[in-house]
């Protein structure tokens, strides 16, 4: 096929659906109040994104270990600090996949993009948007991070550092200023410094809520290798986050040098960004960036 297809979550909010990390927390917050307590306690974020959902993937790398240690009395601190973490990593996999499940994807925006049905797709969302509202076929869709059905237990999110070399490998969001992103490094790896127990039942912590990238491209080889005839490439609502970003990297070396790509942008102050983006990875020519609603009418 010669289109592809990346879809994202504005792809989905571009439809009325209510499927944006802020409004996982506004489902917590009445359905968990609990958990969305602890996450809003004890996970940091960068002081520019002004709360912690702006890059909830991102953020649950930067686990406040000190302040969830302290809560414990020493002689039972390192049993107890365990099934915290265990508990609230199990909780948020569980709760997320359980407000996923509780969109109802046809209550939707009825203005329907004009998406082509002899195409690829490469869906990062986890509702069956393109199956239910424009009947894609889904021998035709990659879910790259699993589907939302009751009998998957597995959605995949999380953030990007890798827990066995976490300690060498100094990573932190994309755009902070120099004093954000300092203050971020030493808040990520203060967790070195407690005891083995300790630092065992974090990086189980990180383990849990870390996103391979390198392992789940390895697992799809066979869908980014079929990509070499491609000519058209629309991304649909994604973000372009550093997470995410090494897929990206794929497509543009697997899909034809020539190809053209179609980007979508919502924020006026991301379609800079995104461009620098693109081009960092060497996508600099036939790149178009423009409003999702736009992209199909040249």
């Amino acid at each position: 096929m010669k289109t592809l297809y990346i879809i994202g979550n504005g792809f989905d909010l571009h439809h009325g659906l209510k499927t944006s990390y802020k409004d996982f927390g506004e489902y917590l917050k009445y359905k968990n109040e609990t958990l969305y307590k602890l996450l809003e306690t004890y996970i940091d974020f960068p002081e520019s994104d002004n709360d912690l959902w702006c890059r909830f993937e991102e953020n649950l790398a930067n686990l406040d270990t000190e302040a969830i240690i302290s809560m414990f009395p020493e002689q039972i601190r390192n049993v107890t600090y365990s099934e915290f973490l265990s508990d609230m990593i199990s909780d948020l996999i569980a709760d997320f996949k359980k407000f996923i499940l509780s969109i109802d994807v046809l209550n939707v925006n009825p203005t329907l993009l004009p998406l082509a049905e002899d195409a690829v797709y490469l869906n990062f969302n986890y509702t069956s948007t393109l199956e239910s509202l424009y009947d894609i076929d889904l021998k035709n869709i990659l879910y790259i991070h699993k589907k939302a059905e009751i009998n998957n237990d597995k959605l995949i999110f999380g953030h990007a550092l890798d827990p066995e070399d976490s300690r060498d490998k100094k990573w932190c969001p994309s755009g902070l200023s120099t004093i954000e992103e300092k203050k971020w490094l030493e808040n990520t790896y203060r967790w070195e410094f407690s005891c083995d127990p300790e630092r065992e039942a974090t990086l189980q912590y990180l383990s849990r809520s870390f996103k391979s990238t390198t392992k789940i491209i390895e697992q799809n080889l066979s869908f980014f290798n079929g990509l070499g005839e491609v000519e058209e490439v629309f991304v649909l609502g994604h973000s372009l986050s550093s997470v995410d970003l090494p897929y990206f990297e794929k497509i543009a070396n697997s899909v034809r040098i020539e190809a053209n790509w179609r980007v979508s942008f919502f924020e006026d102050d991301s379609r800079d960004t995104f461009r620098e983006t693109l081009n960092s990875i060497g996508i600099n020519n036939n790149l178009e960036i423009k409003r999702i609603e736009e992209l199909f009418y040249i």
